[in-house]
């Protein structure tokens, strides 16, 4: 879900959560010290509205394709409520 660099700039790749360790090495006076870790929670983007254009024909006219804008780019599934 996260990379991260050697300056600590994170890129998202993706959702989901994951867990960042920094550590430090010792200098030539201190200790190295504990190491820390910080929670990345990378949420889902927000999808636009899905929209469709209504369709009028005539019995026995060709068959038409809905036309249907927005989403998520995901897969989609039509149904009629009168078949």
């Amino acid at each position: 879900v996260v990379t991260i660099d050697s300056s600590g700039l994170l890129t998202f790749t993706g959702a989901g959560s994951t867990t960042i360790t920094v550590s430090q090495q010792a200098t030539e006076t201190q200790l190295a010290p504990a190491p820390a870790t910080a929670t990345v929670t990378v949420n889902k983007a927000a999808s636009t509205a899905l929209s469709a254009q209504p369709v009028s024909v005539t019995y026995g006219d060709a068959p038409q394709t809905l036309k249907v804008n927005g989403g998520n780019g995901g897969e989609k599934s039509y149904s009629s409520d009168n078949p």
